[in-house]
Formats: structure tokens, sequence, C-alpha cells
């Protein structure tokens, strides 16, 4: 059995905060963090690094695949994408196959309209 949560923990209430902020980028996670528990900057990042450990370990977090591009604007050779995250965002896959066949698809519709021209 479980010990009962202690009021306390600056770290039980980080991951507290961060339960409740999954949509959040890092360095914003990270002031909120520092402003209502009044910790430094190194104990913050550590609370989230290691709630972002727990929730990989845990299954909450999911890897999502994309096929990109383009970076920074440039066209480049065609790369995987692989990003850590609570929820899919759209555009994105479970798995590399997936994502490989929805960039093949995207290619194959816009070669059927260079043909229609």
């Amino acid at each position: 059995m479980a010990r009962p949560a202690n009021p306390n923990s600056k770290r039980q209430r980080g991951f507290t905060i961060l339960d409740s902020m999954k949509g959040i980028k890092r360095a914003a996670a990270i002031i909120f963090l520092k402003e209502n528990l009044g910790i430094g900057n190194r104990y913050a990042e550590t609370i989230y690094a290691s709630h972002r450990t727990l929730a990989k370990s845990n299954g909450s977090m999911q890897k999502a695949y994309s096929v990109q591009c383009l970076h920074a604007g440039k066209t480049v050779e065609p790369f995987m994408r692989v990003e850590n995250t609570f929820t899919l965002p759209e555009g994105t896959y479970e798995t590399p196959t997936a994502a490989k066949d929805a960039y093949i698809k995207l290619l194959s519709a816009k070669l059927k309209s260079v043909e229609e021209l």
C-alpha cells in the first residue's frame, strides 16, 4: 500500500501541477513550477524531467511519427520526425509505417493534380 501524499513535498505538488498542464511547452512549465513552488531553476528542471520519464514508462506518453520534407522553411530530403507527446497532434501517426503511407498518399495526390493540368 502506498504512503499518503505529503502536502509539504514540492516534488509531489510539482507532479500534480504537471499532470494538469499536459499541452504546455517545457520552458513555460518550468517557469510555472518555479513561481508556484518557490524553487530554483535546476530543481524545477529535475521535477519536469522526472515527470516525463515516469509518464513514458507508465505509458501515458506516446511516440508520434511524421514524415517531414521542410526544415526551417527550406525543402530537404524527407526524414522521419519522432516526438514524445501526451496526445497525438494532427498529421502525426502512432507507427512509422503509417506515417510513411500517409506521406506517399500525399505525394501521389500531388502527382495526380499535376497530371491533370
